[in-house]
Order: C-alpha cells, then structure tokens, then sequence
C-alpha cells in the first residue's frame, strides 16, 4: 500500500537484521511504500554499471527535503553510529535545488518501475527525458553495510509523468 509520505510516523520505523551486515526495514508489518510530491527530472534516467538511477530535484519541496532528512536520521539512531558513517541520499547544492538520489527497481536486468501519464497511458521508461515534472512511488527496504558505511536505497517503483 503506498501512503503519503505525510502520513509515515518515522518514529513506528524499526530494523530487523537480516543477511550479513543488513537490515530489513519495518514499518508496520511491512516495508515503506510511499508517493512523493511532484518533482523535477532534471537529467534523466543514468545507467551506471547494471543498473538505473534517477536523480530528482526538490523543487518547491521543502516539506519532503525534510521527511527524508528526518528519515536518515531516525535510521542513523537506529543503528546507533555516527552521520559520516552513513551514506544519505540527498545531494545538496548551493546553487541548485536539493536532488535525491532514487534507483529504478529492477531484478535480472529486467526494468520493474512503470512510467505512466497522468492520463494511465504507459510509458517507456527510457524515453523520458529530462526537465520534466513527475510524481513517483517509493519502495525502501533495506539498509546494509558496504565499504565503511550504511547506506539505503529509494527505490522507483512507478513514475507518474
């Protein structure tokens, strides 16, 4: 079930170990499924190694800037360690707007994200370019540690375009 990022109670959000060096994230019996605002694609979607990443902007959205900071700090308590042994999302910018860094969901090479217009229309997803607004729905699931640090992923299930 997707929720409204307004509606997550960080607080409810536990870890629950699983394979080596990782955590499964809890919220209420499950992993968080949330809807952003609209946001900005400003570069399009990157390929990088065997998978899929896609950077976007926050403009005008102050409000979710700060779910996900209280978010990474809520896991940060979690794991009880300090911030720089913990790898955000957010990219910040002095002379941009914030990006988060999202991954797009796939499994064997296979793309597992949908892109959709407003309208229901399916998309390819390859074909969506930059400088466009979307609204996305987020899966987040685990956190592991790699190379010295914790890290998570937000993970692009559908793009809304």
């Amino acid at each position: 079930m997707d929720l409204n990022y307004r509606n997550i109670d960080i607080s409810q959000i536990k870890l629950k170990p699983s394979i080596k060096d990782s955590y499964e994230i809890d919220y209420q019996g499950s992993h968080i499924y949330l809807e952003t605002p609209k946001l900005y694609i400003p570069f399009g979607i990157e390929k990088f190694y065997n998978a899929y990443s896609l950077n976007l902007q926050l403009r005008d959205a102050n409000e979710f800037e700060i779910f996900i900071e209280s978010l990474e700090k809520h896991l940060i308590e979690l794991l009880k360690i300090d911030s720089d042994k913990f790898t955000s999302q957010l990219r910040k910018n002095k002379k941009h707007d914030t990006l988060i860094y999202t991954k797009i969901l796939n499994k064997n090479d296979k793309i597992l994200c949908e892109a959709k217009s407003k309208e229901g229309e399916h998309l390819n997803i390859f074909q969506i370019g930059k400088g466009i607004e979307c609204q996305a729905k987020l899966l987040i699931d685990k956190v592991w540690y790699i190379k010295g640090k914790y890290t998570y992923k937000l993970k692009v299930k559908e793009l809304i375009i």
